[in-house]
Formats: structure tokens, C-alpha cells, sequence
């Protein structure tokens, strides 16, 4: 499939079912995960991957919507934080509020841990969080690891299930 630039609609070249899921590959390197009961929803559709990484044919069909088809003003939350894993297992639907508490690493974080901070003039790194739109201050440790923790003692407690934590990034799931 010469020619392919990502965001481009194309027809699926291979669909491969491993037990319950599927691969679709729209080139021999771009390709995107359904449950291989869902490979219907596919026909008739031309797909494509955004700049984002979601799956879509044409301006507003999201394969992930089309799938659970949630009620207006939900979204759909990718539990793995991967926008091409469109297997319902990955899937969730959630408001946005709860979908904003599963967000990765930010681009500019610099200790590789969420809700962690060095403190200058303490020396020390400084755990906080946001709740409601307010910064929550949870301590200063002298290891991010440990501030580290305070964050995932925290966002378990006011996020839930939704909280994305850093042990996940510790087994390396900081996408």
C-alpha cells in the first residue's frame, strides 16, 4: 500500500482473528484492535487513524462510539490509554471528568511520575493533585518513588477505577 500518509481513508488490506480479537491492518505498519464479534461493523466504511490516534471513517464516524454507541454528552474512555485498542475490554463509557483522571504523562513532566514535582527550595520532591479544579498538596518526600506513591494513594481514593497511577508507568504503561 504505497502512498499511505496517516489520517488518509483506505480500505482494510487484512483482518487477522487471534482467539477473540482482531487486527485490522489498513498497511503493512498501521493497524488498529477490535473484538473479532465486531469485524462487521467495519464493512462499507473506509478507515482511517487520526493524528490523535483514533480509529474513524470519514469527519465524525469514532469506531469506539459506533461501538458501545454511549448516550450524548458521554464519552468513551480507553482504559490502556491507547486510542487504536478498540477491543470492549478497553472500552469504557464514562463523563468526561472521569475520563480526564485516566490521563498519562504529560509532555513536560520531568521526574516520570504523574502528580510529582521537584521542590527547589526544599530539596525535596513535592506530591500534589487536582480535585474539582484545586490543587491538593499531598507532602514532600525525599524520593520521587515515595511521592510517587502518595499520588497513587490519592488518586485511588478520589478517582477510582479511572485513576491512572503511576505503578502503572512503573511496568511501564506510561503512554
Amino acid at each position: 500500500m504505497q502512498g499511505f500518509l496517516p489520517g488518509m481513508e483506505v480500505q482494510l488490506m487484512d483482518i487477522i482473528i487471534q482467539n477473540n480479537d482482531a487486527i485490522c491492518y489498513l498497511s503493512e505498519t498501521v493497524h488498529f484492535q477490535i473484538d473479532a464479534e465486531d469485524v462487521g461493523v467495519l464493512k462499507n466504511h473506509n478507515w482511517r487513524i487520526d493524528k490523535h490516534g483514533y480509529v474513524r471513517s470519514g469527519h465524525s464516524n469514532l469506531l469506539h462510539r459506533m461501538l458501545l454507541n454511549p448516550c450524548q454528552g458521554m464519552v468513551i474512555d480507553h482504559i490502556n490509554g491507547n486510542p487504536s485498542d478498540c477491543r470492549k475490554a478497553n472500552l469504557r463509557i464514562s463523563s468526561q471528568k472521569q475520563n480526564s483522571y485516566n490521563t498519562r504523562l504529560s509532555k513536560n513532566n520531568r521526574t516520570g511520575y504523574k502528580g510529582v514535582s521537584w521542590d527547589k527550595c526544599r530539596k525535596k520532591y513535592a506530591a500534589c493533585i487536582c480535585i474539582n479544579g484545586k490543587t491538593k498538596h499531598l507532602g514532600r518526600y525525599a524520593t520521587k518513588e515515595e511521592a510517587a506513591d502518595a499520588y497513587d494513594r490519592a488518586a485511588s481514593f478520589y478517582f477510582g477505577e479511572f485513576a491512572f497511577l503511576n505503578r502503572d508507568i512503573r511496568k511501564g504503561d506510561s503512554k
